[in-house]
């Protein structure tokens, strides 16, 4: 997750935020803030499952939505309790 998230960050470093859906402020529709993100799953494909907490204390899950050679973030679950629900990894 460490290695990741600072990835993603190093992306941002380089000046490649708008080709991987991100910014350094309040998330605006479709893009990541970085300095609230954590990655919790990336594929070697480089789709991303991120926690969002520019929502709070309870942060949203996000994944990647590759459109038009460019990267958007989509909720994937409004917290971390929902989606194991989604999953069916959670008891109940």
């Amino acid at each position: 997750m460490r290695h990741n998230t600072e990835e993603l960050q190093a992306a941002w470093q380089r000046g490649e935020g708008k080709l991987f859906g991100l910014t350094e402020a309040r998330s605006e529709s479709g893009l990541l803030d970085i300095t609230q993100a954590v990655v919790i799953g990336a594929t070697f494909g480089q789709e991303v499952l991120a926690l969002d907490f520019s929502v709070g204390a309870d942060p949203r899950v996000v994944a990647t939505q590759y459109q038009s050679g460019s990267v958007n973030w989509i909720e994937v679950a409004p917290n971390f309790a929902q989606l194991l629900k989604q999953l069916k990894l959670s008891e109940s």
